[in-house]
């Protein structure tokens, strides 16, 4: 995933005006790395079960555990392994890990 601490943050905040002035204030390099990232972000969220993982985390109460994910949804654990990686890749989930067992 792009990653650069030197492209601009848009927060909700922005009007369609705003947001279009800031689009035509990136130098090409920028607009590049913004777009890239909004290609990548996009054909995550289009992958088998990403929004049902970030939703299933959206709305918990608590944090959630592989096995609790894995039959809340009923995926394949190597799918699940490899949507949460994806997902922790893209700054989306942050991983804990416990030294417990339950």
């Amino acid at each position: 995933m792009i990653d650069d601490e030197n492209s601009p943050r848009v927060g909700w905040g922005l009007t369609a005006r705003e947001a279009h002035e800031l689009r035509a204030s990136l130098s090409p390099e920028q607009r590049k790395r913004v777009e890239g990232r909004v290609e990548e972000l996009l054909s995550l969220f289009g992958k088998a079960h990403t929004i049902s993982i970030l939703s299933e985390f959206a709305f918990a109460d608590d944090p959630l555990r592989f096995s609790e994910l894995e039959s809340a949804l009923g995926i394949a654990p190597n799918t699940l392994s490899t949507r949460l990686q994806e997902l922790t890749d893209a700054g989306l989930l942050t991983r804990q890990q416990y030294n417990e067992v339950p």
